[in-house]
């Protein structure tokens, strides 16, 4: 699935809707294929204090970090992960 060897290739290789998959192993295999994990930047961790001084106390799990950082690669579009991401949380409050 994701066997491309250009941004353009895995963009059009990966299908966000691929239903033998869940949102979990297509997150987890895009990690792996570009060398992401859940790191979390100081500049994370100042988001994260703004947000909790503003009343909004916003914690992200550790795949949704990953797929911040995914996002920073700036090799997918922002929708198609946003997308992905609210498939996670489906699967995520269906178990």
């Amino acid at each position: 699935m994701l066997d491309g060897t250009s941004s353009e290739d895995l963009l059009l290789a990966l299908d966000w809707n691929d239903q033998t998959q869940t949102a979990l192993q297509i997150i987890q295999a895009l990690a792996t294929k570009h060398g992401v994990d859940a790191s979390v930047t100081d500049l994370d961790k100042y988001c994260d204090d703004m947000a909790r001084l503003s009343g909004d106390d916003v914690k992200f799990d550790d795949l949704e970090q990953t797929i911040t950082n995914i996002g920073r690669l700036k090799i997918y579009d922002n929708k198609d992960l946003l997308k992905l991401h609210a498939r996670y949380l489906a699967e995520l409050a269906s178990n």
